[in-house]
């Protein structure tokens, strides 16, 4: 549990100790939590990572949530492998010196915050799909906005989950230079240039493999 906290304040010292003590198989919990966390609000957004191919379970909101949340969890733990390979790949272009498992644990150990602010965000909206239904059907925002307008401090709550989800998404890009910086053995400035040129890569990578995934699914 440790881990979960000061991987926040001291996020080189913790990934050093996660990868000297091996801790790569929670990461990949961390990562498909993620994931998850991720495709169940693409969802809450009406816009599912996937639904499911049969017509009535289409229908029924709680399947076509936990489809694109197995979804979003797929992806997630297919871009750390992908990039557990391209990062130290594009790294030696940098000078960089590391293993594959080393950069999977700090990608995945590096998405904490992340998980922090789509875990707070899934509790918001889980109740919202429960009251107003799927938010994919006609009757969902008119349920929503009479909602909102009944609770007084509904609009408060979410202007402060904005801030909650902005600062999490910056702490997140703090914590993965930092980590991969380590893991690397590299400087800020040369790390930062390893991931302008390997996350596209990585996300590219990773997107094609999904992609064909479902083609031969």
């Amino acid at each position: 549990m440790k881990a979960w906290l000061t991987i926040w304040t001291s996020p080189r010292i913790t990934i050093r100790k996660l990868v000297d003590a091996g801790e790569e198989e929670r990461g990949l919990v961390l990562a498909a939590l993620v994931g998850a966390l991720y495709g169940y609000k693409q969802f809450s957004n009406g816009k599912p990572l996937f639904e499911p191919d049969l017509l009535f379970l289409r229908k029924f909101w709680p399947a076509v949530a936990a489809a694109s949340g197995f979804e979003g969890a797929v992806i997630n733990l297919v871009f750390v492998y992908v990039g557990g390979e391209v990062f130290p790949w594009v790294g030696r272009l940098f000078g960089a010196r590391s293993a594959s498992n080393e950069v999977r644990t700090a990608l995945c150990w590096s998405q904490a915050p992340v998980l922090a602010e789509l875990a707070l965000v899934f509790l918001l909206n889980l109740p919202l799909n429960i009251l107003c239904g799927d938010p994919r059907s006609p009757g969902f925002s008119p349920h929503l906005d009479a909602l909102v307008n009944q609770v007084p401090g509904l609009p408060t709550i979410f202007v402060a989950l904005i801030g909650f989800v902005v600062i999490a998404v910056v702490w997140f890009m703090v914590i993965f230079v930092a980590c991969l910086s380590e893991v690397l053995r590299l400087s800020i400035w040369r790390t930062l240039g390893t991931v302008v040129l390997a996350l596209p890569l990585s996300s590219l990578l990773s997107s094609l493999l999904a992609v064909l995934f479902r083609l031969m699914s």
